[in-house]
């Protein structure tokens, strides 16, 4: 039960790196590395085919939401796109721009 609890740990991380860091052609080659990854995890620590087919989907479902719950910014700070132009600078502006917006 530990070792399914750590693949499980170790695919939710990745797919949380992932989503962060890079873009979705990432995921296809981080799915291919997990499934290897557990099925010979798995394979050494003597779980049966069925078990370890099971244990290995479970691993790559969670890896995808994890990356799709990062790729949606729910973990990312606030986008600055967002922000409302209304041709007034901040206050913390590095250069005066007063002159320019005329």
């Amino acid at each position: 039960m530990t070792i399914i609890l750590t693949l499980l740990l170790a695919s939710t991380i990745l797919g949380l790196l992932t989503g962060l860091f890079y873009r979705i052609w990432a995921v296809g080659l981080l799915s291919v590395l997990i499934a290897i990854l557990s099925a010979l995890v798995l394979h050494f620590f003597g779980f049966r085919l069925l078990e370890g087919v099971a244990v290995s989907v479970l691993c790559l479902v969670v890896c995808q939401l994890a990356y799709w719950v990062s790729s949606l910014g729910l973990l990312k700070g606030a986008d600055l796109s967002e922000d409302e132009i209304d041709g007034c600078p901040g206050g913390e502006r590095e250069q005066d721009v007063d002159d320019e917006n005329r």
